[in-house]
This record gives C-alpha cells, structure tokens and sequence, in this order.
C-alpha cells in the first residue's frame, strides 16, 4: 500500500513541517498529555545530550524520514549512548547501548515498561488488543504467563518433533525452489506459527488465508506506528469519509481494522470448534483451552502469537541463509561440523545443537553482522529514571538502537568483520553479549522468543546440511561488502535470489528418502 507524503495530504499539511516517520508514534501524546517533571531529587540530573531544540517544535526537523537507523546511529556518534530530543508534547530518548537498555529497562522495568502507540494504531487501525501494545496489568501479566507456560524454556521441547518434521518438507521446497528466499522463508514460518499456536487442521483448512492476511496485517502494522497521522493529534478526522481526497489514514485504518478483527476472532474461533470437537490437536490453542477455557485472555494471546510471531523468526534465518550465500567457505564449516554429529546417515535433528558449537556461534554471528532488526518497539516510563548521570524524564518514549548494540566498535572491536570465531574464544562469554538481547529488555521482552530460536537455528542450519546456495544461473554471488538490505525497523536482503543444490550423493539419497515418505 502506499503511502502519500504529507504535503499530498490537503487535511494533513498543516503537519508538513513535521514529516517524521517516527512522529506518528511520538507525538500521539502532544495535545492530550500533559509532560510531568519531576520535583524530586532526580530532578538536579541533566537531561541526555542530542540534536538542537527550535521553538514549538523541539528537535522534529532533525528526524529523518527515511533511513532511520542510519540516522540514529549518527546521533550516537556526535552524542554518545544516552541520546535525548525534544518533540511537541513529548520526550524521546534513544538508547544506543545494550548495557544501558540493562539498567533501565531490565533492572528498573516496574518504572520504564509502558506503551503508548498513539490514537491510529491502537484506536483507528484497532491494533490496542496486541500484547505487545497493551499497558503492564493483569492482561498483560496472564497472556505472557500464558505464552510462556505453552512455549517457555520448560514447555519448548514438546514441539520439536512437529519442527523436525517441517523442516523436511522445507528440505523439499528448496530442493525444487529458484527466487527470492526472504519470501519462501516467511511462508515457512506462516506455517509453523498458525500449526504451533491453532493446530495443523487449522493449517489444513484454510492457512493460505490465514498467512496471506496476517503478512498484510504486519506490513500495515509497520506504516501505522513508523508513519505521522494527523488523526492522532485531532481524533474528529476519525470520521471523515474515505472518500476524501487526503484520507489516507483513514483507509489504511478501515483495511488494518478489518484484518485485525480477522487475525483476532477468525482463526480463535476455528480452534475453538475443533477442540469443542476433540480434533484440534497438539497445539497452543488446545493446551490453553484445557485449562483456561474460551477466556479473552487465551484468544488474544494466541492471536498476538499468530500476527507477530513469524517476523523476527523469518528475518533471522534469512539472514543466515544469506550470509551462508555471502560466505560459502562458512557454509562448508558448519556442513563438515553436521556430517560429523550425523555421519550423513540419518536426518540433522534439533537435540544434535548441543553437538554443533561453531555453528551455534555461526548462528549468533548472523543475528549480529549487518543486523537485520534495528529498532525495538519504545517503551514508556512512568517515573524519571537516572542512568550514568543524566536523567530520563518521566513520560518520555525510550528507544533501543538495536542495531547499533550489535555493531559496537568497543564491544565488537571488529564489527564489520563476519567471524563466527568471536563466540568461540574462551573468554566471549564475559566480553560480549548474546545476541539474543534483539528479543527485548525486561517485562517487554519477546515471549516468543524460545520458539523463535530453535525454529530458527533447526530451519537454517537443516538447510545447509542439504544444499549449497548458489547464485540463479548466469548471476554472480554478491560481494559482502556490497550487499543491500531494505530500509526498514526489520530489515531483508534485497539481492538475495538463489537456488539450492545437493551438496553430495548422501544429502540427494537423504532427499529422496524424504520426498517417500511425504
């Protein structure tokens, strides 16, 4: 869908002097919310340096309209990691050290775990039930416990034979595949997200309706919290007919409103039939059913589960399977590494990972070289919070530059270097972090995360213990220091077009034997 620049925008214009991408998030709060300051003592702390502060408009000019990230991370490098900007009727503070996002949203997370996603997103598009959008409480509390007691660390490997067996039908997907792999990857995990969280029969029935909608309900998703929206200053304009030339708001509204009532309520009910009917299956849906019956709380759950679920599992083993492209020479380490654990004669399985160190840290080496998500979704506080001297006013939209936390030149010192090797040094697991901090901090962190992880790693590492990637015919393989990625929070490859081929005669048998048994 695209979207019209402000000036485009007869009922918007007025805004065009504030054309920011992430203002529709900021400034939701300009006219209906007073910033409190503090009369305590944290009030004698300097607030974080940042950009200039002009009158009415604070710091908005200095915001991009594109290539967010890139912005951010100069704001580190002339302010350093605490960054602090002034916009109409709000605070922002973008967090550029993962060790700072520790102190302040882990440590102190009674303090800094509100959202506040504005009057479009939550209201318009109707997106305010998501768990990742609702304030901390009692539903926020009993959907994360819900989440976590049915794909926790504890409950996880319930599931892994259900992985295994779709990571070899995704064997023999990429056996027959030629294009553009980001694409075949997020219909994999589709498939994995709606089967863990409603039951294969529900996949059976209507999963290419299931996947088609919700791939369009996140891309929505992400015009509506990184774009500015008049309507979340004026709510009146709510109710101006589509028609309107301008309205453009309002149609992305009416088509996210639908799709979110669908991705809500449809695949909810659906699960419900089949296990009032006893043919639901393992799954999600069926274990909370069991114990907590029809409840609100498990419908939403389950669907914040299904919407979200897919795009950061997706995203990581694109960019393993990309940077396996990019280093072909890592690609044969990792595969020497598994025909040692399997000796090619049976199936990778997701128990042989303690097995695999190098490509355990192949796999936490792709989450952080040329990171492919870059923002965390900003928490609110809700009282000031002093951090390395300076404070964090009460109220202010706090930002994670991910991305940069993973490209550190004092944490890496070699950031731009694609080494495994850094994660295997004796001492890596005091010098630098686990990647997996891209999951979030504190109370916001992603429940989904254990799922995303093992999905992730037995989807990508299956893949290369079977094929070489290869460029399609007639192309080159792209030189890494070349590659483009899409300018985006959760960023794809944009050159990533293959094809898979046999690595040897055991990887073809071993196919062959898998294409029987389908």
């Amino acid at each position: 869908m695209e979207i019209v620049s402000l000036v485009e925008r007869p009922l918007e214009v007025g805004a065009a002097v504030i054309s920011l991408s992430l203002l529709g998030y900021l400034s939701a709060r300009a006219v209906y919310r007073k910033q409190s300051y503090s009369t305590d003592s944290s009030s004698q702390y300097p607030l974080p340096p940042g950009p200039p502060s002009d009158f009415l408009i604070g710091s908005a000019r200095y915001f991009p309209s594109s290539n967010l990230w890139g912005c951010f991370c100069k704001w580190q490098n002339s302010f350093g990691d605490i960054v602090y900007a002034r916009l109409p009727g709000t605070s922002f503070v973008m967090i550029n050290s993962q060790e700072v996002c520790q102190e302040v949203l882990s440590k102190q997370t009674n303090k800094t775990s509100g959202r506040d996603a504005g009057y479009m997103f939550t209201t318009v598009m109707k997106l305010g039930w998501l768990l990742s959008m609702i304030q901390p409480g009692i539903r926020h509390t009993n959907q994360r416990r819900m989440i976590r007691k049915a794909i926790g660390p504890a409950a996880i490997g319930s599931h892994d034979s259900h992985l295994e067996q779709i990571g070899n039908d995704l064997a023999l997907q990429l056996a027959e595949f030629q294009g553009y792999v980001p694409n075949l990857v997020q219909n994999v995990m589709s498939r994995v997200i709606v089967e863990i969280t409603y039951g294969r029969e529900i996949w059976k029935r209507a999963g290419e309706e299931l996947a088609t909608n919700n791939h369009e309900l996140m891309h929505l998703s992400e015009i509506g919290l990184f774009n500015f929206w008049s309507v979340n200053f004026l709510h009146f304009l709510r109710y101006v007919p589509s028609w309107v030339p301008g309205a453009t708001f309002k149609r992305v509204g009416e088509r996210t409103a639908w799709l979110s009532d669908f991705v809500r309520y449809r695949p909810f009910e659906m699960a419900t039939e089949l296990h009032g009917l006893g043919r639901i299956g393992h799954c999600m849906a069926s274990e909370l059913l069991d114990e907590f019956g029809p409840d609100e709380d498990v419908r939403d759950a389950l669907g914040m589960l299904y919407q979200a679920g897919s795009d950061t599992t997706s995203g990581a083993i694109s960019a393993f399977l990309h940077n396996m492209f990019l280093f072909p020479d890592v690609a044969d380490r990792i595969f020497l590494e598994i025909r040692h654990v399997t000796q090619g004669k049976r199936l990778l399985q997701i128990a042989d990972r303690s097995s695999l160190p190098f490509t355990e840290a192949v796999w936490k080496e792709s989450l952080r070289w040329n990171p492919f998500f870059t923002l965390g979704v900003p928490h609110v506080n809700n009282e000031d919070v002093v951090v390395n001297g300076v404070r964090i006013p009460k109220g202010s939209v706090i930002g994670q530059n991910i991305g940069f936390m993973l490209i550190d030149p004092k944490v890496w010192g070699d950031p731009e270097v694609f080494r495994p090797e850094r994660f295997l040094d004796s001492d890596a697991g005091s010098s630098i972090p686990n990647p997996n901090f891209m999951f979030g901090f504190g109370a916001r962190a992603c429940p989904g995360m254990y799922l995303a992880d093992k999905a992730g790693f037995h989807f990508a590492v299956m893949t290369v213990s079977f094929f070489n990637i290869m460029p399609l015919e007639g192309k080159q393989r792209p030189d890494p220091a070349n590659a483009q990625y899409t300018d985006m929070p959760l960023r794809s490859p944009k050159d990533f077009y293959a094809r898979f081929t046999p690595r040897d005669q055991q990887a073809e048998y071993l196919l062959k034997t898998l294409s029987l048994e389908a």
